[in-house]
């Protein structure tokens, strides 16, 4: 009976893991019976940037950018469809999530069998999709590179070839350096896999060949519109430019030391005891287990057909370079972002016989079935707050976020300007609108003089009633920092603005001097 159950999932994975995958991702992002979670994240800025897309405004040449223009893209057909509402971010991190949970089942039934085959996705749901629901560009980009390797792992043509360069390309238009990354690890693997062909150099050149041209074709016309709008110079130097000589300023993210360090447990220690669990988990595993398949790797691969070896060597190769690319600086969201290669392989090295593989794998199991009930289940019970926003019923988690948004809803209008100089929380729930060409302000390099005197002159032109001010980015608060240009911005509030309002988490409310 247990044989015929497990036979079943590895013959139709997609069925089980959809319904279930589904109804966990759903009980996470929305208050039963419909109401989608205000979640608080980077995600919230490639929203506000959208509804200035859906209002007519152009990327780049209206508002600034730094990130290719995919996921605002993808947002802003969503609200020209459906009209601004709350349900629509949570609604596509549910599809996301779905998504990369059938590309995970493509690429394991080829490597495994059994019930092995749908380990990987639950785990990743669980211990690293479901700590980071946040709409960025990372998981958009991160589902084009999967369904890249879904396209090869059974076999490598010129027509498969072919569309996972258009993948890598598609990740590319969310992400830079991951759709170029992506592809590069493809021309890799392919080399070598080329040295075990006996027509080495045609069949690298013509694959190869294959890849780039779908790939640079497919950056061209995606990207065609917005550079013939905001003009070819101003698009490189947001998307390429800024992003390479800046990005690395922003401290936030940008260092290797955050690894291990950017997880606060501020909860008592058994609500934060699942995370933690999970913190721990993906930040040992992504490293760690690519250096464990290529020991085994060299010590068995002589008796290994050249095809499972070749599909092996391609997940691996793949996850290796998404690995590197957030190396610099390996914060938990950009290690979940790129977790599944190595959930894959993690599953497949515990797939091999042996006690301490065995046990591995129930505890895994164990510790997968367990947060897939838990976690809904938290959340379902535990205490929300709602709110009637403009642009639906929402339900907060966080008390502090939903008296901030209460307080602000309550003191002003729909279609009013705003500026938030540290987070854009407002924009896109309350309905409110950014004046300035940036979604928000940092005491580093990042943030350019140039952008804060546009900042000025948005305050300035538009007489903006409320701004929203950070401590954090007070010098009165901080030690001094190398490349802090926010002076005239700071010098500009004083002289016309009073506080209002100071929440608890120190952020500020300066109303406009009448």
């Amino acid at each position: 009976m247990v044989n015929g159950v497990s036979r079943g999932l590895a013959r139709r994975p997609f069925l089980w893991l959809f319904f279930i995958s589904s109804v966990f991702l759903y009980l996470n992002l929305f208050v039963l019976p419909h109401t989608p979670v205000y979640r608080m994240g980077d995600g919230l800025t490639f929203l506000s940037n959208a509804v200035k897309m859906f209002e007519g405004q152009v990327i780049y040449r209206d508002f600034f950018q730094f990130t290719p223009p995919g996921t605002e893209l993808v947002y802003s057909t969503l609200f020209k469809l459906f009209g601004v509402c709350a349900w629509i971010p949570n609604a596509t991190l549910l599809l996301l999530g779905v998504v990369m949970v059938w590309l995970s089942c493509v690429i394991s039934r080829h490597l495994m069998s059994g019930v092995s085959v749908i380990l990987p996705a639950l785990l990743f749901l669980t211990f690293a999709y479901r700590f980071w629901l946040d709409g960025t560009h990372h998981w958009f980009s991160i589902t084009a590179v999967m369904a890249a390797v879904a396209v090869l792992i059974k076999e490598r043509n010129l027509s498969r070839l072919a569309v996972a360069g258009a993948f890598c390309g598609l990740a590319l238009c969310f992400t830079q350096l991951r759709g170029a990354v992506a592809v590069v690890s493809l021309a890799v693997f392919l080399v070598w896999e080329s040295g075990r062909k006996p027509q080495r150099w045609n069949w690298l050149v013509r694959n190869a060949g294959a890849l780039f041209a779908a790939f640079f074709a497919t950056i061209l016309v995606f990207n065609a519109y917005f550079v013939w709008q905001a003009g070819l110079k101003r698009f490189v130097e947001c998307t390429l430019l800024f992003h390479l000589k800046y990005s690395p300023t922003n401290l936030a993210g940008s260092s290797w030391r955050v690894y291990f360090a950017d997880i606060s447990l501020t909860h008592s220690w058994y609500s934060e005891f699942p995370r933690a669990i999970a913190y721990l988990f993906i930040h040992l595993l992504v490293p760690l287990v690519y250096l464990l398949f290529f020991a085994r790797y060299w010590r068995e691969s002589p008796g290994k057909p050249l095809e499972a070896c070749g599909r092996l060597m391609l997940v691996n190769v793949v996850g290796l370079f998404q690995f590197l690319l957030v190396a610099p600086g390996p914060g938990w969201l950009r290690l979940c972002s790129v977790s599944l290669p190595a959930l894959i392989v993690l599953v497949w090295l515990l797939s091999q016989p042996g006690k301490v593989e065995l046990a591995v794998s129930r505890l895994l199991w164990a510790g997968a079935l367990v947060f897939l009930v838990t976690q809904p289940l938290s959340r379902q019970v535990r205490s929300h707050a709602y709110l009637a926003t403009p642009v639906g019923r929402t339900a907060f988690l966080d008390s502090m976020d939903y008296e901030k948004h209460r307080w602000m809803s309550q003191r002003t209008r729909p279609g009013e300007f705003l500026f938030e100089d540290e987070f854009p929380r407002f924009y896109f729930s309350l309905g409110l609108r950014n004046p300035a060409p940036v979604a928000f302000l940092t005491n580093s390099d990042y943030t350019r003089p140039e952008q804060v005197e546009d900042v000025v002159e948005a305050l300035e032109k538009h007489r903006v009633r409320f701004v929203l001010r950070s401590l954090w980015l007070d010098p009165s608060t901080l030690e001094p920092t190398p490349g802090d240009h926010l002076g005239p911005f700071r010098e500009y509030v004083r002289a016309h603005y009073h506080i209002v309002k100071v929440f608890p988490d120190l952020i500020q409310v300066w109303e406009r001097d009448k």
